[in-house]
């Protein structure tokens, strides 16, 4: 855990800037390999798309979603193609070169637009989408930011919103907490949370409707995409 904000926040642009260079934003790729998406980032996309055709049943409503911290853009495209219906699907990241290249790939989109933008200070009004989706983000804010970022999350969410969190209460996360993580991401600070310390933050304004993984029972999960509606 790094105490300093800054040198956090130093740390993080700089693997995720080189990983837009040396990676074309595929951070997740081994090396040797071709550059592709993580198998288990594949499966939060299938959750979150399964969460909004479910929202989309009862709510044709539905018009405007954002997702923050987009990185290159895939998920977010893949969004504007699944659901032509929405008005404006906007992804935003507080890279430039992450966003330029999410630009590029959206040229023959009609409803999908990126920015370049900080997480603890959206450039939105409050209310201003009806979704709000957050994956693979969190855990990287520095934790003297978590409440801010989740309360900023909420500010600009209408209806739903929608958070993958690193979730400490997993049955496995001595073994995350002290061996893999400093193994694997010795280069870059990851914090967890859990699901009660999200309900208490934004508890006056959003109930929680589901916390789903990709096991059946939450406390075997390391990451949780965990679903909010609107009071």
């Amino acid at each position: 855990m790094i105490e300093d904000k800054k040198s956090h926040y130093e740390l993080v642009k700089r693997y995720f800037r080189e990983s837009a260079v040396k990676k074309k934003g595929y951070y997740d790729a081994k090396h040797r390999e071709k550059l592709r998406y993580d198998p288990r980032e594949l499966k939060i996309w299938d959750i979150c798309f399964s969460i909004i055709d479910k929202i989309l049943q009862n709510n044709t409503g539905i018009k405007r979603l954002i997702d923050v911290g987009c990185g290159i853009g895939d998920f977010t495209l893949d969004l504007a193609v699944r659901y032509p219906q929405f008005e404006k699907i906007v992804g935003i990241d507080f890279l430039k070169e992450k966003v330029d290249i999410a630009c590029q790939k959206a040229e023959q989109l009609k409803n999908a637009f990126f920015f370049e933008a900080d997480l603890l200070d959206i450039p939105f009004d409050d209310r201003s989408f009806d979704v709000t989706i957050c994956i693979n983000v969190l855990h990287h804010v520095h934790i003297s930011d978590f409440d801010k970022a989740v309360r900023e999350l909420a500010r600009i969410t209408e209806k739903y919103l929608i958070l993958e969190i690193r979730n400490k209460k997993n049955i496995f996360n001595f073994w995350y907490k002290y061996i893999v993580i400093p193994l694997l991401f010795k280069e870059l600070p990851v914090y967890d949370c859990s699901t009660s310390e999200v309900n208490e933050l934004i508890k006056d304004h959003f109930k929680l409707q589901m916390a789903r993984g990709n096991l059946p029972v939450c406390w075997g999960c390391r990451r949780l995409v965990l679903v909010y509606k609107r009071i």
